[in-house]
């Protein structure tokens, strides 16, 4: 796999951030995108997070995942409240997300992990929101890597 590619599209009227991701996921990688996504005009740490991981390997240890949570945790632009849905596909995904969700704890903040994006949009509980508009939206992103 090839180095992080990360696209976004923020739906301001939906309070919501859909992130893509591709190839390897690295801590450096993935911060550098996560401060440049917060000097978007249109972001909120109030919205809520999709995160598509589907097409990514992490290459981040434990002690790199840790570093991204501190990241977080310490970021004035990330502090808010909101749910962060993060679809995965693979063992290498899943626990990679698993431990990231145990080693960042914040009250305001909840992440859980999902195969598809009917469950996720589900859970998000967004009364104007479908999983169809959602995958057309990765879509979109995909393509444009």
């Amino acid at each position: 796999m090839s180095k992080l590619i990360s696209k976004y599209k923020i739906l301001i009227a939906k309070k919501l951030i859909i992130e893509y991701h591709s190839g390897n996921l690295d801590v450096a990688s993935f911060i550098n995108f996560k401060t440049e996504l917060s000097t978007d005009p249109s972001f909120s740490p109030n919205f809520n997070f999709i995160i598509d991981l589907q097409d990514v390997k992490f290459t981040a240890s434990e002690s790199d995942l840790k570093k991204y949570a501190n990241f977080l945790t310490d970021s004035k632009k990330y502090k808010g409240s909101r749910n962060i849905a993060v679809i995965t596909k693979t063992p290498n995904q899943v626990v990679s997300s698993m431990l990231f969700k145990i080693l960042f704890s914040n009250p305001t903040i909840t992440i859980e992990i999902f195969s598809t994006f009917n469950s996720a949009v589900k859970w998000l509980q967004a009364d104007n929101l479908n999983a169809l508009e959602v995958k057309n939206i990765v879509k979109s992103l995909k393509k444009s890597v």
